[in-house]
C-alpha cells in the first residue's frame, strides 16, 4: 500500500510540472509571436522606405543639409562632385518634407560694408 501512495504522489507531482511545462511553453510562444509580429512590422515599415537625392547646384566649400525629417535634428555633410555639385542620398517614407541648407562661402565680398 505504501508503494501505491508513492505512484500517485509520484504521478501527481508528474502532473503538477507537466502542466507547469505546458505553461511556460505556452508563454514562451506567446513571446516569440509576439517578437515575430514585431520583426514583421518592421520588414513592412523598411519596405516603405525610399532613397531620394537632394542635390544643391550652387557654389561653396562646404553645404550641410537639414530637415523635417529628423525634427531638425542632425545637420548632414552633402558630398562635392568633381563639377562642384553637393548632393546627398536619404532614406526616408513617403511625404513632404522641408529641408534647408547651410552654405559655408567658398569666399566673402569684402567690398561691402557691414553696419
Amino acid at each position: 500500500m505504501h508503494a501505491q501512495s508513492k505512484l500517485r504522489s509520484l504521478r501527481a507531482k508528474l502532473a503538477i510540472l507537466e502542466g507547469k511545462m505546458a505553461l511556460a511553453i505556452i508563454y514562451a510562444q506567446k513571446i516569440l509571436d509576439e517578437k515575430q509580429r514585431r520583426v514583421n512590422d518592421a520588414r513592412r515599415a523598411l519596405q516603405l522606405l525610399r532613397t531620394i537625392c537632394i542635390v544643391w547646384p550652387n557654389s561653396g566649400s562646404e553645404v550641410l543639409l537639414a530637415g523635417s525629417f529628423d525634427g531638425w535634428a542632425t545637420q548632414r555633410k552633402m558630398e562635392r562632385s568633381s563639377t562642384g555639385i553637393f548632393s546627398l542620398q536619404l532614406k526616408l517614407y513617403p511625404g513632404r518634407y522641408e529641408v534647408g541648407c547651410f552654405v559655408i562661402a567658398t569666399h566673402f565680398l569684402h567690398d561691402q560694408k557691414i553696419i
